[in-house]
């Protein structure tokens, strides 16, 4: 029961500073952080502070609303075209 209450009230929020850092600075995936930090939060933390943005930028897909690369001019998974701008 302990473990359980240290878990959630104590560790889960220390994993979303990590997440929050990563995902809002660097452009990394949030749950990957967040369960990265919730497990290992002090190396999280300098992982999060220390690792490089993301320079890649996706876009969603007017049609199917999943992220492609911003270069791509049609839609890997419906084929859509993707208007250039």
């Amino acid at each position: 029961m302990d473990v359980l209450i240290l878990l959630v009230f104590v560790l889960m929020p220390l994993g979303l500073i990590s997440a929050a850092i990563a995902t809002s600075v660097k452009k990394r995936p949030f749950l990957r952080w967040w369960v990265f930090g919730t497990f290992l939060w002090p190396i999280a933390l300098v992982a999060s502070l220390a690792v490089k943005p993301d320079k890649r930028e996706y876009w969603q897909c007017p049609s199917c609303r999943l992220w492609i690369n911003h270069e791509a001019t049609k839609c890997r998974h419906c084929t859509a075209d993707v208007p250039v701008g």
